[in-house]
């Protein structure tokens, strides 16, 4: 059994925190900035999945634990960060968009280890600790020691957890999916199913193009039609009338989004390497704008 916080209780935090306590393994502790709710409640396709929850306020409530898993919004990382000294945890999961999740973790950390974590679990949530579940859930960590030890907290829930020798190439592909379809819906404050328009799609795949050059000056290996792949899997998306992502539900609620991890890397990493992203700029200003913030 270990002693696991999780910090941020959205949409993914409830999800992994449903997982991991209806697994009986664990001591389980909620972290939220308000505690309204008495259970956690996932809405699948198939079935609910209810369980009992009693989150804290309080970081003076915290008790050490030996992982935490940070599930909040990247640009909520430093409001988390109260957090962190009263949890101890003597590790870091770092459940977030972006590629720099050490980086962004690490003034807060202190001598705990960092591992970053790459999410897909397509879900919306639709009250506190309540969420609409549209597609299974699976974590990427990279192939260490570890890795290894955080797989072991989810052995038999319903979440998978992959591990990979090239973890940079993987975050790499999820930021180039996130920095299309959150420019995408977020400007455009409709789900995913607007790409089914073909300029649309074929502004999301140029897109994806500038994003993918960038990530090859970074070490990232992808395949020439990866950016083709990125646009018919989302054009191909189920209930795409329904799918939205993260930014397209904070535009649509008037919320701070997440733009910053998902494009503002895009555009500060191609300028480091003279890469010139018309798009990517653009998109970057203008999610800036709505988001009423300016450009760096």
């Amino acid at each position: 059994m270990a002693r696991i916080a999780i910090v941020g209780v959205g949409a993914i935090g409830t999800v992994m925190g449903a997982a991991l306590i209806a697994s009986r393994k664990h001591e389980v502790t909620l972290c939220v900035r308000s505690a309204t709710f008495a259970k956690l409640v996932i809405h699948l396709r198939s079935r609910d999945v209810e369980v009992p929850a009693t989150p804290i306020v309080d970081e003076h409530e915290a008790h050490p634990v030996e992982w935490l898993l940070l599930c909040t919004k990247a640009h909520q990382t430093a409001s988390a960060a109260r957090w962190f000294r009263p949890l101890a945890p003597t590790k870091i999961a770092v459940l977030q968009n972006g590629i720099e999740h050490a980086a962004r973790v690490a003034p807060f950390a202190g001598s705990a280890a960092v591992l970053p974590v790459i999410v897909r679990c397509p879900a919306e949530p639709l009250a506190p600790g309540e969420v609409n579940q549209q597609g299974p859930a699976s974590l990427v960590v990279e192939k260490n020691s570890l890795g290894a030890e955080f797989a072991t907290l989810f052995e038999g829930t319903g979440v998978a957890i992959q591990t990979t020798d090239d973890f940079r190439t993987e975050a790499w592909i999820k930021l180039c999916q996130n920095a299309v379809n959150g420019a995408v819906c977020g400007l455009t404050v409709r789900p995913i199913v607007v790409m089914r328009q073909p300029l649309v799609a074929d502004f999301a795949r140029k897109l994806a193009l500038e994003c993918i050059a960038v990530g090859r000056a970074e070490g990232a290996r992808f395949d020439d039609s990866l950016a083709t792949q990125i646009v018919e899997q989302m054009v191909c998306i189920p209930n795409a009338d329904h799918h939205g992502n993260s930014l397209y539900y904070d535009r649509r609620a008037g919320r701070p989004m997440e733009f910053e991890a998902r494009n503002g890397v895009v555009v500060r990493l191609a300028r480091k390497h003279g890469i010139v992203t018309p798009l990517s700029d653009a998109v970057y200003a203008l999610l800036s704008g709505a988001s009423g913030h300016l450009p760096k």
